[in-house]
């Protein structure tokens, strides 16, 4: 999913569906698993991560999915997670700490830590359901 404004791609986000999660086993499957959501800096705080992650989430659930959950990026020196409070908006709560969860992907100079080898860690989230809000999520459109 992409979401778009004036015509130029601020945000996208990414999701699939396992049959289970290692790192929740006990959530039923199959599992829709929210793999990225990241908005462009000067359209943060607007409410677009909010909408990506419902329409990932959505989806997964219309394409079968019994619950959901997600990976968040926890920055690595600070120990902030960008995501959480999306995801708890949502419905989500974290489950636990993957440390080092990034490190060896090959990624390059991590934009955050800095480092080769990326020592982020993730937070796992995990939801039961997704309560669908009225409306249509704004300017989201499917990146294909």
């Amino acid at each position: 999913m992409v979401a778009v404004s004036s015509g130029e791609i601020i945000g996208a986000a990414s999701g699939t569906i396992v049959d289970s999660l290692e790192q929740a086993p006990d959530l039923p499957g199959p599992v829709g698993l929210i793999r990225l959501a990241a908005v462009r800096a000067d359209s943060r705080r607007m409410g677009v991560a909010f909408q990506l992650a419902r329409a990932v989430g959505g989806d997964c659930l219309r394409r079968g999915a019994s619950s959901l959950a997600a990976l968040a990026w926890v920055y690595g020196g600070s120990g902030a997670c960008p995501l959480a409070g999306v995801l708890e908006r949502l419905g989500f709560s974290r489950r636990e700490r993957l440390r080092d969860f990034y490190a060896g992907v090959g990624i390059g100079a991590c934009p955050q830590c800095g480092c080769d080898s990326c020592s982020c860690s993730a937070d796992v989230y995990v939801a039961l359901s997704l309560s669908e809000e009225t409306g249509t999520p704004l300017l989201v459109e499917d990146g294909g």
